[in-house]
């Protein structure tokens, strides 16, 4: 049987709750770090939809009736006045506590949350509707019930 010096062991034990203390410092971090990102990602999927809902609804309510009515495109007034609709519709879908945890995930404040932010995704919504419209019509092949 092996005896064991008491000095030893305490300096065993003392070794091994160190690196127990590193190797939890680094899952913890590892873990903050995973949450973090997925928190990033969540955030900004939910300012992607309500940009991209927000849109489709100043398409269907302001700007097909203008064109309806004018026979053709927004003139820059008008195209000013739909980014201000889509923007207060944006922020009304993200609602006070979507856009304060927006805010805060982002390290966002005021105007910088408004105007670089959700513009840039409202004009990317807007760029890409036309894709999506085109996405969603039918194209009807020989044989189908529709052709």
């Amino acid at each position: 049987m092996i005896v064991m010096d008491s000095e030893l062991l305490i300096g065993i034990v003392g070794v091994l709750g160190t690196i127990s203390s590193v190797v939890l410092l680094f899952v913890g971090r590892y873990l903050a770090t995973k949450n973090s990102s997925e928190f990033y990602q969540q955030a900004l999927a939910r300012v992607i939809m309500a940009c991209r809902t927000a849109v489709a609804m100043v398409q269907q309510t302001y700007v097909d009736a203008i064109k309806a009515r004018s026979g053709g495109g927004l003139t820059d007034k008008e195209k000013a006045e739909a980014m201000s609709l889509a923007l207060a519709a944006a922020k009304s879908l993200l609602g006070i506590k979507g856009l304060k945890i927006v805010a805060s995930a982002f390290g966002l404040g005021g105007e910088q949350l408004e105007l670089p932010f959700l513009t840039s995704h409202i004009e990317a919504a807007v760029a890409e509707q036309p894709k999506v419209i085109a996405a969603t019509l039918v194209d009807p092949s020989p044989g189908s019930p529709q052709a």
